[in-house]
C-alpha cells in the first residue's frame, strides 16, 4: 500500500528516475507517472502492457479506466467497468453527457455531491471542514474523499515533506473520521455510511 501511495505522491520525474526496470512495480509506477505528466499515449502503453500479463488485476483495470476518463474517453471507461463487473462512479456534473446516443450504463453510479479537501486548507481547519459537510449535506448519494495515514517517519519519507496531502494531513483525516464528534454528527444528521460492496450488491 505504501508503494502505491509513493507512486502518486512523488513527482513524476522522480518516479520515472527510480523505476527503470521491468518489474511489475516499476511498470505500474511509470504508468502513473506518465498519467500525471500527462503523457497519455505512454501511460496507456504501460498499463496495457500490465493488463496483457495480468488481465484481471483490479488496480490495473481501475487505473486504465481513470486514464481514459480523464482524457475525455468516458465511454471507453464505462465499457471497461462494464466488462469487468465494476462500478463506474460519475459526478452529477458529468451526468449531463448521458443522452439517447450515450445512455447511462446500468453499472454507473451518479453521486449527487462530491467532496475532497482542497490544497491549501490549514490543519486546524480540517475538522470544521468535514463537520460542515455533514451539517449541510443534502439528501442523496454523496462521496467524501479522504487520505488516511500516520504522521510518522515512513509516511513523511513517502510524502517528502509535503503539506497538502502530506503525513500530518493524512493523520488528521484519520483522526477526524474516527472521532466521537464526527460519529455523533453522522447520527444527528441521519447520515448512513455505505461501502463499495453495498453499492455493488444493488447494481449487480
Amino acid at each position: 500500500k505504501t508503494a502505491i501511495i509513493g507512486k502518486w505522491i512523488n513527482s513524476p520525474g522522480r518516479t520515472l528516475l527510480n523505476n527503470t526496470d521491468n518489474s511489475i512495480s516499476s511498470r505500474y509506477a511509470r504508468a502513473i507517472a506518465y498519467f500525471r505528466v500527462p503523457l497519455y499515449k505512454k501511460s496507456i502503453k504501460e498499463i496495457n502492457s500490465l493488463l496483457k500479463d495480468y488481465p484481471n488485476d483490479p488496480f490495473f483495470i481501475e487505473l486504465k479506466a481513470q486514464i481514459l476518463a480523464e482524457n475525455g474517453r468516458v465511454k471507453d471507461k464505462n465499457k471497461i467497468a462494464e466488462n469487468n463487473n465494476l462500478l463506474a462512479f460519475v459526478p452529477i456534473q458529468a451526468s449531463v453527457h448521458f443522452d439517447e446516443n450515450f445512455p447511462k450504463p446500468n453499472h454507473a453510479i451518479i453521486f449527487d455531491q462530491f467532496f475532497m479537501a482542497e490544497a491549501g486548507i490549514k490543519p486546524d481547519e480540517m475538522e470544521k471542514y468535514y463537520l460542515d459537510i455533514l451539517d449541510n449535506l443534502k439528501p442523496g448519494l454523496s462521496q467524501i474523499i479522504v487520505h488516511f495515514g500516520l504522521n510518522n517517519d515512513k509516511m513523511k519519507d513517502i510524502t517528502q515533506g509535503k503539506v497538502d496531502y502530506g503525513s500530518l494531513w493524512r493523520e488528521i483525516d484519520y483522526n477526524v473520521m474516527n472521532s466521537e464528534k464526527f460519529i455523533k454528527s453522522l447520527e444527528e444528521n441521519n447520515i448512513k455510511l455505505i461501502n463499495y460492496s453495498d453499492l455493488k450488491n444493488v447494481i449487480f
